[in-house]
């Protein structure tokens, strides 16, 4: 045994007490490259795999119900805005309502790619549980990188698919909706269809 995986087993008994298992069948190495690392083995690996992944999948929901409250302020201050330029005769309101929809959408829009870096790492997981390997070389060999891997995932988001997000139903809609109608009804009245 190294001084280093000694001082190793010494932290990881300090740091987790509770853990009941022999510490020593962890396997270690030292890379000469990226210094000393360690490895776990495939029990521990998997385990950890499964937390961080259950932590992923609720991460993810999340977004979804956030993404909801956003449809919902969007409607609220669209309508809102809409109602008022009938009530005080305002048509450039409507043009308030428009902004206000278009910028809800790009809220959602921001938002959707926030929770769009997030997959990223849950298919590495999945793809870790799902392919036959070789158990001393698994798929993914250090867990809990939540943070490195969205980091990396949201720059590496093109804008092709910024594009594609966008234009995603459950992102667009109800904000599109919500513009053309106050772009419809600003219209109307700039060309005397609607007179308020």
């Amino acid at each position: 045994m190294t001084v280093w995986h000694g001082e190793c087993l010494a932290y990881r008994k300090h740091q987790y007490p509770y853990h009941t298992d022999d510490l020593s069948d962890l396997l270690y190495r030292a890379d000469a490259k990226e210094g000393l690392g360690r490895f776990m083995d495939e029990r521990d690996l998997n385990g950890s795999l499964q937390a961080e992944y259950l932590h992923l999948q609720k991460v993810i929901e999340d977004f979804d119900s956030r993404a909801v409250t956003i449809k919902a302020w969007s409607v609220t201050s669209s309508m809102v805005t809409l109602a008022a330029a009938f009530i005080y005769c305002k048509p450039v309101l409507f043009l308030i309502s428009v902004a206000s929809a278009c910028l809800f959408w790009y809220l959602e829009f921001l938002w959707k790619q926030f929770q769009w870096a997030y997959y990223a790492r849950a298919r590495v997981i999945e793809d870790h549980f799902a392919v036959e390997r070789n158990l001393m070389s698994p798929l993914v060999q250090v867990p809990f990188q939540i943070g490195r891997s969205w980091n990396d995932a949201y720059r590496a988001i093109s804008v092709t698919e910024k594009r594609m997000i966008a234009s995603w139903q459950h992102v667009m809609l109800p904000h599109v909706f919500l513009a053309i109608a106050g772009s419809t009804l600003f219209a109307s009245t700039m060309i005397g269809i609607l007179n308020l």
